[in-house]
């Protein structure tokens, strides 16, 4: 059929679309702001080719350099030769590392398609520092039982981290930062696995790759390492703790511990310099290509500052703050002394009333409110109770909803430098037990709010509303001291792996009917119903394991994590545990 005049056929011409790229060594055309650069790219198959020979565009240090989402996006990009470099360091590191072998591709196998996927590291002033380039598999095709197995691989607890500072802090103990080169790369594969090449590069007609080791995207990719690094250090002397399977201890001839934190490819190793300390790194450092980074600065996206007169150490997250605000268009708003304020109470939005809802297209309400998430499960305790509001409505956000994301963010904005602080001298563990009553005006169920210190500074905190709805205000505060003693007794398995004195967890609580209920078991009409699961906290009385006390509502500093506070509680509850309260007004 012959196509109807001027209606465009959707296929680009063939001439002027044709990709640039190393493959076909075509010219790329930089773009700077006074002329056109032309130059030659040399095929990505050429990984030993040395690029001293090539022209380089070196762009000046900007913050606005776009990160490329696709291959054709890099070549198109005026950072092509960075990027190019990044892709031929990356294929380097996969030929010498023995990732994957080029064969023909048995009848009826799938073969998983690979992509390109570039990062910019920068600086604190946004200044470009290294482009990085890695090749990922769409893991998301392989099938059960085929490609893939088993693909569970722990994960380290940020609780762990702060531990881990705060007995560092204490005890004078530097900690280390070590990075992993290509991590994933180093762990071999037990099932086969198919891909095919990645963009830009060429191999014999008819074969595809067969991995070998566990690139990037493969579903099983992280468990494989978290194997492979397990028996590394075993191997160095060091035991997995039973409180969290990512923190490794070491006991040294002379009694001295060595601790080993570790999230994926970074790190964290807690020792006085000493032969133990060199040895450790010698043997990592023959295993795999790390990267010796020094003093623990910046782990896991935090900021770690230590003061060298009071020996106190500083845990914030100043600089993703401000990039939530930067990215919402507030870095110059207005700010507020509260997350929210205590007079507000938000309900989910009613059926007659969903056409007001605002779409993630105009207000991107679950970024914002999963932003806030992470920096409440890091460094920022106070925001807890008003996020976890938030995330009640991230289903079908309306105006009011939008207008308290908002007003989370004008706070943020006036205390992005607040985080959790951890002295040089050394406190015991300390818990803070609290409940709200039916204070979610959709199920009338109550909020529970624990928070654990240790030397000065917070280590554990949450508040979450109860899965059940308590009738009485002594139920909500028994059932919030049952999550209490759960964490408790975690933290007491953390005390042993750190060779720490053991005793009885001290929880404070402010309610005399539930503390009588944990101490004696008194049944009560009001308190026979409670199902036995939630008993479990008074076996940890009786055992000896938590011991809780009673302090006058005033003194309850758990209190902010229940519910929306005033000002001056707030401030009092912050203080309290060594976060500085906002110095501004309202």
């Amino acid at each position: 059929m012959e196509r109807p005049p001027n209606i465009p056929t959707g296929r680009p011409s063939r001439k002027s679309s044709k990709p640039v790229g190393f493959k076909y060594g075509y010219v790329a055309t930089l773009h700077d702001a006074s002329k056109s650069v032309r130059t030659p790219l040399p095929p990505l198959t050429q990984i030993g080719t040395p690029l001293s020979a090539v022209k380089r565009h070196s762009p000046k240090a900007t913050s606005h350099i776009v990160e490329p989402q696709s291959y054709k996006k890099a070549l198109a990009t005026p950072q092509v030769l960075l990027w190019q470099k990044a892709m031929m360091d990356e294929m380097l590191s996969l030929k010498e590392l023995c990732v994957f072998e080029s064969a023909p591709l048995p009848p009826y196998t799938k073969c998983l398609p690979v992509k390109w996927v570039f990062k910019l590291k920068t600086g604190e002033d946004g200044t470009p520092l290294r482009y990085k380039a890695r090749i990922v598999v769409c893991g998301f095709l392989q099938r059960d039982g085929i490609d893939v197995d088993e693909t569970y691989a722990p994960v380290s607890k940020y609780a762990s981290l702060r531990f881990l500072v705060s007995h560092c802090c204490s005890e004078n103990i530097d900690i280390t930062h070590l990075d992993i080169k290509t991590a994933f790369l180093n762990a071999p594969l037990e099932e086969v696995v198919w891909c095919d090449p990645p963009p830009g590069s060429s191999i014999t007609p008819g074969h595809k790759l067969r991995l070998k080791k566990a690139l990037y995207g493969l579903k099983q990719a992280p468990r494989a390492w978290n194997q492979v690094l397990t028996k590394t250090l075993i191997t160095l002397g060091f035991t997995p703790s039973s409180a969290d399977p990512c923190l490794y201890i070491m006991v040294t001839p002379s009694g001295e511990r060595i601790f080993m934190n570790t999230y994926v490819d970074d790190l964290f190793l807690a020792a006085k310099p000493s032969l133990d300390k060199d040895r450790i790194i010698a043997g990592l450092s023959k295993a795999f290509a790390i990267t010796n980074l020094g003093l623990m600065t910046n782990p896991l996206g935090m900021e770690v500052t230590r003061n060298p007169e009071t020996g106190s150490i500083l845990m914030t997250q100043c600089k993703l703050s401000q990039s939530l605000l930067e990215d919402m268009s507030m870095a110059d708003c207005n700010i507020r002394t509260l997350p929210l304020d205590p007079n507000i109470k938000l309900v989910k939005t009613p059926p007659e009333l969903l056409h007001t809802v605002i779409p993630e297209s105009e207000y991107p309400y679950m970024k914002v409110v999963g932003t806030l998430l992470h920096l409440v499960n890091c460094t920022r305790p106070d925001l807890a109770q008003a996020v976890g509001l938030l995330c009640r409505f991230n289903s079908a956000p309306g105006p009011l909803h939008v207008a308290a994301a908002q007003s989370v963010l004008r706070y943020l904005k006036g205390t992005t430098h607040l985080g959790v602080s951890y002295s040089a001298k050394s406190t015991p563990l300390q818990g803070y037990c609290d409940s709200d009553y039916a204070g979610d005006l959709d199920g009338r169920k109550s909020t529970t709010g624990w928070i654990f210190t240790k030397n000065g500074g917070p280590i554990s905190w949450q508040s979450k509303l109860q899965s059940v709805v308590a009738q009485s205000t002594c139920e909500a505060e028994y059932y919030g001291a049952g999550s209490a003693n759960k964490e408790a007794l975690w933290l007491r398995k953390m005390l042993v792996d750190f060779g720490l004195p053991l005793s009885a967890m001290k929880i404070s609580t402010d309610n005399q009917a539930s503390l009588a209920l944990l101490k004696n078991g008194a049944v009560s009409p009001a308190t026979k119903h409670i199902a036995v699961v939630y008993h479990a906290v008074r076996n940890s009385v009786i055992d000896g394991h938590v011991e809780f006390k009673h302090i006058s509502t005033n003194d309850m500093v758990a209190d902010f994590l229940t519910k929306s506070l005033p000002r001056p509680k707030f401030e009092y509850c912050l203080s309290q545990f060594g976060m500085a309260p906002p110095s501004v007004t309202s």
